[in-house]
């Protein structure tokens, strides 16, 4: 009978982000631990994901900053939050059959969070500057904060970081992040406003 757990050594090279063999790309199994020797000045830092290489958040905008960029816009626009207001959303994933995991985050709001009426039936939340503070359902096993210049940027970021290529990171985030103090979702928050 087969060794299921015999050990492979492979010579594979590291490139955009993946490990090829002889020009074909490696796929490894979630989890999987891995003794890895190359020369010390191989192994880099890794940069804070959603920041530029600087490592440094831009200086951030108070509500006049930004209520000074949109008047010259000329669109209407309206406030819809403050800074350090927290937001909540659910990642599931799945197979045709069934759920595989669900993921639970917190986000922080940096900056003012401000809506464009783009036209009568389109609304846009404005940039803000936001980032990851927890995984509130901890069944992510390397927690590390992550930011976005917009709320739609950082989902997009979470999503690529900690499922990869697994499933779609496109979503509209009106309908699916919650603003805890007010247990509403984005979407609710601006039907309010707006009326």
């Amino acid at each position: 009978m087969a060794n299921l757990d015999k050990e492979t050594s492979k010579g594979l090279v590291f490139k955009y982000g993946h490990f090829y063999e002889d020009g074909k790309r490696i796929d490894l199994k979630d989890g999987v631990e891995l003794i890895i020797t190359t020369q010390d000045k191989n192994f880099e830092s890794s940069n804070i994901i959603g920041l530029k290489e600087k490592q440094t958040m831009p200086t951030l905008r108070d509500k006049k900053e930004i209520k000074d960029i949109l008047t010259k816009k000329k669109k209407p626009f309206f406030f819809l939050l403050e800074p350090n207001n927290i937001l909540e959303f659910t990642i599931t994933t799945s197979t045709k059959s069934k759920i595989t995991a669900k993921y639970t985050f917190k986000i922080e709001i940096l900056e003012p969070l401000f809506a464009v009426k783009l036209s009568e039936k389109r609304t846009d939340l404005f940039d803000c500057w936001c980032k990851l503070v927890e995984c509130s359902s901890g069944n992510v096993q390397f927690f590390e904060e992550i930011y976005g210049k917009s709320l739609n940027t950082l989902y997009k970021n979470i999503y690529i970081y900690y499922l990869g290529i697994t499933g779609f990171s496109t979503s509209n985030v009106h309908d699916r992040m919650t603003v805890l103090m007010e247990d509403k979702t984005i979407k609710e928050i601006l039907l309010m406003v707006k009326k």
